[in-house]
């Protein structure tokens, strides 16, 4: 990653007029009028902690919270002033003190603490961590979500329990459930959605779903999972839900029939959420670009989705560039649109193809993104590069 002198980048695009390309095959959405120039002003890039799969959300408190994986245990550490200066690094869940009959992992730190008004426990965080065996030609534990809580903003944390379990199969099957997301819905509802493998895998396919479990008290107990998308013939994965306007909004990555990993958008209202999957088909299910990223060559996986002040923005790992067409080259990519060009309850402008951290493509990465709103319509980028998590501001604005 190149750290430059003292400078900041501007990266700017256009989008051009022309055509929104739909997802399904439908009519496309017309654009007459010219899309207005966004830019992001990028601070210099900040090596934060060694690890992988950082996430970094803002607390009650006005402090900022990072999770990230290391060494098979799930770490975390705080920011009082706006990601510039942390605390030391803690581990909230460790590898070794989960009741397990065979060797485990902590992966896919994610978090999210509840609000100050939810009627079950205000202010509790929740963390939340996919289980992953070592080695499944010995193992006797299944791959499972688990979560450990606190509530006293960190300080101490719960064992970690599992609120979701896949099975146990044959030998040397590498089959299960990744990658959980928090969501608090508006009357105090938490959701943890997650790719899941296993009802596919059980009929001897190896597709994957999106899977949602809830609480109705504030994570003590949780419910059965139920399917929020999936497709016949291929593999929804990797979900990042958002809020917005009465809609759920989840962000994963899909595939098709001679089409590598892109990212889809699917959708449900808060008082449906999810009372019906979302099919390959569904009105619910759409593309959020400008441009068609159908690709059989270009991997643009692992999205993640949030909101700021005026802009939604949207992060994927791509591979155009790269020597390898899939994770080996693949680096942070960002897109973005205005809040204010939603139409029908869809944002279908995200465009532009910013690379927030420079890499050599030819033998490096960055992967796992993420991106925190940090207030102000200011964003930080994080990836996972060369063994480490780092960090980097912006400021979007229009011209």
């Amino acid at each position: 990653m190149t750290n430059s002198t003292t400078r900041k980048f501007l990266l700017s695009f256009l989008a051009a007029a022309g055509t929104l390309l739909s997802c399904r095959g439908a009519e496309p959405y017309p654009r007459k009028e010219k899309l207005p120039e966004i830019c992001i002003d990028w601070e210099e890039p900040i090596k934060l902690v060694p690890g992988g799969y950082g996430r970094i959300h803002r607390l009650n408190d006005g402090r900022f919270m990072a999770v990230w994986s290391t060494g098979g245990d799930a770490c975390f550490k705080f920011s009082p002033n706006g990601t510039t200066a942390w605390t030391p690094a803690k581990k909230a869940i460790l590898r070794n003190e989960y009741q397990s009959a065979s060797p485990v992992v902590m992966a896919n730190s994610e978090f999210a603490q509840l609000s100050h008004s939810n009627p079950y426990h205000p202010d509790r965080i929740i963390y939340a961590v996919n289980v992953r065996p070592v080695d499944n030609k010995s193992t006797l534990t299944p791959y499972s979500i688990a979560i450990s809580v606190s509530d006293d903003y960190g300080k101490s944390w719960s064992p970690a329990r599992d609120v979701y379990k896949s099975e146990l199969w044959s030998k040397d099957v590498m089959r299960g459930c990744y990658e959980p997301a928090v969501l608090e819905l508006p009357d105090g509802t938490v959701q943890i959605y997650f790719a899941d493998e296993t009802p596919y895998y059980r009929n001897g396919l190896r597709y994957q779903n999106i899977s949602v479990i809830e609480s109705k008290d504030g994570g003590d107990s949780w419910s059965s999972e139920r399917i929020v998308c999936y497709t016949e013939k291929h593999r929804d994965g990797m979900p990042v839900p958002m809020l917005y306007n009465g809609w759920i909004y989840v962000a994963i990555e899909a595939s098709g029939d001679n089409i590598r990993f892109r990212p889809q958008i699917v959708r449900s209202s808060v008082t449906d959420s999810w009372k019906n999957p979302v099919l390959e088909s569904s009105i619910y299910r759409f593309d959020p670009f400008l441009t068609s990223m159908e690709s059989a060559y270009i991997y643009s996986g692992a999205p993640y989705l949030i909101r700021t002040d005026n802009y939604f923005a949207i992060c994927y790992q791509s591979s155009e560039g790269g020597i390898d067409t899939g994770t080996k080259n693949a680096t942070m990519e960002m897109a973005l649109c205005r809040i204010d060009e939603m139409k029908k309850g869809e944002f279908l402008t995200m465009r532009g193809k910013i690379r927030p951290f420079e890499i050599d493509q030819t033998k490096d990465n960055a992967l796992w993104n993420s991106l925190c709103d940090l207030g102000d319509d200011h964003i930080l980028a994080i990836t996972q590069h060369n063994g480490y998590i780092w960090i980097r501001k912006g400021r979007i604005y229009t011209k």
